[in-house]
């Protein structure tokens, strides 16, 4: 329970970074980060989930992350959100391997379903880090690549 603690703590911490100091693809990743968590935190469990079948509840949420985060990473001006798309497919994909082969070692769909959120959060907070960074490097720093530049694009002064 500790560890679920820390990472919940780490999530709002990151995800608040980027949120108020991110640019336009920071801040739709942190949201759909926090969307996921609370919609797998409501998800209703009997019990706990043992991992040794597909927990279709949090698949159908993993793969509606994926479609925003391949949204963001197909529009946005940054190269981070195709790494955070490229590891919410691979979690997905435990979810198929899961149920394509039910003799899967239980702790491996586990480790790759859970896991995977840490080195997500490392990618929004170094892509916020980064964007901050160039920002007061006086460089200019666009959030997407097609259509509107939003409230970027401009030399800061």
């Amino acid at each position: 329970m500790p560890v679920i603690v820390a990472f919940n703590l780490a999530q709002l911490g990151i995800t608040g970074y980027a949120l108020w100091r991110g640019g336009g693809p920071e801040r739709a990743v942190a949201a759909l980060l926090l969307a996921a968590s609370l919609a797998t935190i409501a998800t209703p469990t009997i019990d706990r989930v043992s991992y040794f079948t597909v927990f279709y509840a949090v698949m159908w949420i993993d793969l509606a992350l994926f479609l925003g985060l391949a949204a963001v990473a197909a529009f946005a001006d940054r190269f981070w959100p195709m790494w955070l798309a490229a590891l919410q497919l691979v979690a997905l994909g435990a979810h198929g391997v899961r149920a394509i082969d039910p003799t899967l070692w239980a702790a491996a769909y586990w480790l790759v379903t859970t896991k995977i959120a840490y080195p997500m959060l490392l990618l929004l907070f170094a892509g916020t880090w980064r964007h901050r960074r160039r920002l007061a490097a006086g460089l200019p720093e666009w959030s997407w690549s097609r259509g509107g530049r939003g409230d970027e694009g401009v030399y800061p002064s």
